[in-house]
């Protein structure tokens, strides 16, 4: 058999450069949002976009006509050096950043690290300008964060929030010693989509904001007076919508005014998430509240949740006039006693007279120990007994952050059909994702990247693997602090 003669016209001619190069701008562009789709990026030049802008000719300038790329960002400013990698200025590199992001909204975090000799140095100097060119850019706004540290000095007002148009806002974040130091006046007119906002409470005091509109509510607060409990039930006394409340108080010595506040209703609330150690501060402050449609309620950062009083009577007192409607509760990290009887009776109170909790979370430490066994026997019990208003536990959300665990297939009872472990995302080197558990595995790859030792990961994919077997839908998430409603 002859080959026919070679025709060098009719020959496809060789492509030029690489398959990359021919690939349309359009969905070049595609592919370089696709790699910044999930975290807001940081400026360095070996991270995406600037890396993707300094590939080659081409890419830069589908990068650099691409605005969405450059819409999502996360400054740490430090005033004693440059940026990192030879980025020379912070106020060149924002300007820049929001030049390519054109009008693109814009969601980013801004924090600052202050300097050990002089915490304040470079808050006015470096870090207050880079928000007033921020808010050059206001009507683009969707997410934004701007983080202080706590810095003991006497705030006056120098960022001016009031009456500028933010037409995109939906969320809004100041924190520590920055919220005192911003004049913020919100209207529906100026911010009609503001539904998401963290503040302290002293800032709540003294702002104005769309109290109707906003449904999410954040307070996060390191220091109080002895009007604190009252500050606080004030404030939430605007909100008539609010939906989902946290209130964390990093608090060490507390002195607060005997006077009863007012007890108010929040009509639509349903999720609950209550970071306080101070039992003073929860005995006066959850007296004062009534949230008739409350499902979620959560104790992280609450490290005794399961023998506190003031938790105990809130409980009781949501469960009286009616069937408990609270579907899902998430216990913290939690340190000694060790009651397995107080622990049992934490549990039983959600299920009086309702059938309880159909989700918990976990955080398994050394005295959350007692509160996985003692959910374990209270929900047991009540099954064998056949009560129809028993337990229905449905779904268990576990976090191992701490390195301590107690888990045996026995631990869950048999109407549990879905367990999540909450992954800590700041781990480096092999992390299970979605339902990836790489049970049969005894290599390094599986387990010690993921659990704190060898043996204990041996421990738990045991249980685990049995837990499967029984029909139990085994699941992972990443998760930055191991909590469910961080």
């Amino acid at each position: 058999m002859s080959l026919p003669p070679y025709d060098s016209e009719s020959a496809p001619s060789k492509p030029s450069g690489s398959a990359l190069s021919r690939v349309p701008p359009e969905l070049l562009a595609e592919f370089f949002l696709y790699s910044v789709r999930d975290a807001l990026v940081k400026p360095r030049c070996d991270d995406t976009p600037l890396n993707i802008a300094a590939a080659s000719r081409e890419w830069r300038a589908v990068a650099l006509s691409t605005p969405n790329l450059w819409a999502r960002f996360s400054m740490v400013v430090k005033p004693e050096g440059k940026t990192d990698d030879q980025l020379k200025n912070f106020l060149p590199l924002l300007e820049m950043w929001l030049k390519r992001s054109q009008s693109a909204p814009l969601s980013f975090t801004l924090s600052f690290i202050p300097a050990e000799d002089d915490p304040e140095r470079g808050i006015a100097t470096v870090f207050y300008p880079l928000i007033r060119t921020l808010q050059l850019h206001s009507k683009c706004w969707v997410d934004v964060e701007l983080h202080t540290p706590d810095i003991d000095y006497v705030p006056s007002p120098r960022i001016y929030m009031i009456d500028t148009d933010h037409p995109l806002l939906e969320r809004l974040t100041l924190s520590s010693c920055l919220a005192n130091d911003v004049a913020l006046s919100l209207s529906p007119g100026n911010a009609p989509r503001l539904s998401s906002t963290t503040l302290p409470t002293p800032a709540l005091l003294s702002c104005l904001l769309p109290w109707a509109q906003i449904t999410t509510l954040h307070i996060r607060d390191i220091d109080t007076s002895p009007d604190y409990v009252h500050d606080i039930v004030h404030v939430l006394s605007h909100f008539s919508c609010l939906r989902v409340l946290h209130i964390q108080a990093d608090l060490e010595i507390v002195f607060l005014d005997d006077a009863v506040p007012t007890r108010i209703t929040l009509p639509y609330l349903t999720h609950f998430r209550i970071a306080i150690n101070v039992e003073m501060i929860l005995d006066a402050l959850l007296a004062a509240l009534d949230t008739p449609a409350l499902n979620t309620l959560s104790f992280y950062g609450c490290s005794h949740a399961t023998w506190s009083p003031s938790i105990a009577t809130f409980v009781e007192r949501h469960s009286q006039s009616a069937p408990s409607s609270i579907e899902t509760v998430e216990v913290g990290f939690e340190g000694p006693p060790y009651d397995m009887v107080q622990s049992i009776r934490f549990w039983g109170r959600f299920s009086r007279p309702g059938p309880g909790p159909k989700c918990v979370g976990l955080h398994l430490d050394e005295g959350n120990t007692v509160t996985i066994q003692a959910l374990s026997e209270y929900s047991r019990s009540m099954w064998v007994l056949g009560d129809r208003s028993g337990p229905v536990l449905e779904e268990v959300v576990l976090s191992f952050e701490m390195g301590y665990a107690y888990l045996h297939p026995d631990t869950f009872i048999k109407t549990v059909r879905q367990l999540t472990v909450l992954v800590d995302g700041e781990r480096r080197g092999y992390v299970p994702q979605g339902d990836d558990a790489g049970l049969g595995n005894e290599d390094g790859r599986t387990g010690a990247a993921f659990f704190p030792c060898a043996r204990m990961g041996r421990l738990i994919r045991m249980a685990l693997a049995s837990l499967v077997e029984r029909g139990v839908e085994l699941t992972f998430e990443r998760a930055e602090k191991g909590c469910m409603f961080a």
